[in-house]
């Protein structure tokens, strides 16, 4: 749970940091729109695949939460179902 949380904190800062890097700005405002216009392309694309990797990772982190309330709930009823059985 700790690395699911590491991660998405590394993509939530990368995810903003990414629209446009300051150093692309600075190529693209010396050289011409043609470098702009490669630029931001690929740095939108950049920003899609971080916020589905984000949604992704939210997304585990909700069925891993899940998934671990069922465990403990099923170990508390374990005993109880052992001693009915017996």
């Amino acid at each position: 749970e700790i690395k699911s949380l590491e991660a998405e904190l590394r993509t939530a800062e990368a995810l903003r940091k990414c629209a446009l890097p300051s150093y692309s700005q600075e190529k693209a405002g010396s050289n011409s729109e043609q470098n702009l216009d490669k630029v931001l392309p690929r740095s939108a694309s950049l920003q899609n695949e971080l916020e589905r990797a984000l949604k992704h990772l939210q997304t585990y982190r909700t069925e891993n939460h899940e998934l671990k309330k069922q465990l403990e709930y099923l170990n508390k009823e374990l005993p109880l179902w052992q001693e009915k059985a017996n």
